[in-house]
């Protein structure tokens, strides 16, 4: 069904198509060469950024084990989090932003039209972005009864026991939920409801003990910048 109504936007938008291909890896590099455009303002919220990033790597361990036993002694809400959960997955991310470019083009509506290629460019780019900073890392999964060490690509090659740092599921939840927040921020429930969503997927990581602390914000940070440079560049 996805496919069909893919091959139907697809059809009726070619220079949108063409727009999409051409802009992507442009956007892609442009993303990647951050650290060599930051200004003094840029490298203070970076350094900042990566210190207070550092200080929850260190507590990571702590949090988890709290966590964890908060939701033994909860159950309602390990069990609500899983389903959460699964909307942080690909293919949930790819049945939005396809609903949203199918309704867009079946009544015309330009606005929607728009967030769809931003938020299929946002998800994209950001995924990538995530993926290689997983293989880059190798962190451990808390599961894996280690101490969330990073082993570096030598690991994170090895597959996803390695592939903790950073979220993949809260990169993917914040870069589409920030573009339709900005899209449609003249209404202030969209932001309230993408957000709380997308902080609410990143979280449930944690409570199912698949990733760090650290690593939901990480990945929900790459989500959004992601998503607020695609937008500015369009």
């Amino acid at each position: 069904m996805i496919f069909i109504l893919l091959s139907l936007i697809l059809s009726q938008a070619f220079d949108d198509v063409n727009d999409f291909v051409t802009s992507v890896p442009s956007d892609f590099i442009y993303g990647a060469s951050f650290p060599f455009r930051l200004d003094k303002r840029g490298c203070v919220i970076t350094t900042t950024f990566l210190s207070l990033t550092g200080l929850t790597v260190y507590l990571d361990e702590d949090i988890n084990k709290r966590v964890g036993n908060y939701c033994n002694k909860n159950p309602q809400i390990l069990d609500f989090s899983s389903r959460l959960s699964k909307l942080g997955k690909g293919e949930w991310g790819g049945l939005v932003i396809a609903t949203m470019g199918a309704v867009g083009y079946t009544t015309n509506n330009r606005r929607l039209q728009n967030t769809f290629w931003l938020s299929l460019e946002s998800a994209l780019i950001s995924s990538a972005y995530s993926d290689i900073n997983k293989i880059l890392f190798g962190r451990e999964r808390p599961y894996s009864n280690s101490q969330g060490d990073f082993k570096g690509p030598c690991y994170g090659i090895k597959g996803s026991e390695y592939h903790s740092f950073p979220s993949g599921h809260a990169s993917l939840a914040f870069s589409i939920g920030t573009v339709v927040a900005e899209q449609y921020s003249d209404n202030l429930w969209v932001k309230v409801l993408v957000y709380t969503l997308a902080s609410g997927i990143a979280l449930s990581r944690v409570i199912e003990n698949k990733h760090y602390l650290s690593d939901v914000i990480v990945g929900s940070a790459i989500g959004y910048a992601t998503a607020k440079m695609v937008i500015s560049l369009h």
